[in-house]
């Protein structure tokens, strides 16, 4: 997810900034350039790092461990700029229950990776389908979703991909009859708890701002959404352990 997220994102960006004319594309350069030397370096450390998401998610599931908890390591970094930015610079406070729920769900899952995933541990694989495929069919769901008229803010593709790949799990889950990934279900709640925090966190500045229905909509339903996923999973999970 916060691989298929990175490269969707930096994807859509340039796919805007050249397909808009010269203006587009010399404002989306101006983000780099346009605010000193240090700005930029950092501008374009932020864009690029979060693009090793992708190298530590190829690189586990080929068993190359220890570049993989590098990998992921410094992919979140970035989240920790905005807490850190005023601290040293004269750059305005972000919403801080946003920044923090951001790097909450960037931390927890890279710390996990490195956790779960040392020496000794069995190779990670995936329940179906190869890495490549599904790598691209979340960043084909990512893409699609981000186009909807409802998609108003960064969290809102990361959180669709998650609530259809719950979705989908929770179905195949059920056509199963042995208990070998007990710890799936728990896994892909706290995962879709981290969610549900950032969404309601970027959400919850805007309440008081007039905007359109179907993004308030779409936001709110999306809210529902993952808090009934989490609930389901942490559920079917939780009966899973216990079996096992």
């Amino acid at each position: 997810m916060q691989a298929a997220s990175a490269v969707v994102d930096r994807v859509l960006a340039l796919t805007w900034a050249s397909s808009h004319g010269p203006t587009q594309w010399n404002l989306f350069l101006s983000d780099f350039t346009g605010h000193g030397l240090p700005a930029g370096v950092v501008t374009v450390t932020e864009w690029i790092l979060p693009l090793l998401w992708t190298v530590g998610f190829f690189a586990l599931l080929h068993d190359r461990r220890r570049l993989a908890r590098a990998s992921v390591l410094i992919a979140a970094l970035p989240t920790l700029w905005p807490l850190l930015a005023p601290l040293v610079t004269t750059s305005v406070a972000p919403e801080p229950l946003f920044a923090t729920a951001s790097a909450l769900l960037a931390w927890l899952a890279a710390l996990a990776l490195c956790v779960a995933h040392h020496r000794d541990a069995p190779q990670a694989s995936l329940p179906f389908g190869s890495p490549g495929i599904v790598f691209m069919a979340c960043c084909v769901v990512m893409g699609a979703s981000a186009v909807l008229p409802m998609a108003a803010d960064a969290v809102w593709a990361p959180a669709t991909c998650f609530a259809l790949g719950a979705l989908g799990w929770l179905l195949w889950r059920a056509r199963r009859t042995d208990h070998g990934t007990a710890g799936g279900g728990v896994a892909l709640a706290v995962l879709g708890l981290l969610l549900l925090a950032v969404r309601v966190a970027a959400l919850y500045p805007w309440l008081d701002v007039p905007m359109p229905a179907v993004v308030l909509g779409g936001a709110l339903g999306q809210v529902g959404v993952l808090a009934l996923l989490v609930v389901a999973l942490a559920v079917v999970g939780g009966r899973d352990l216990a079996t096992r």
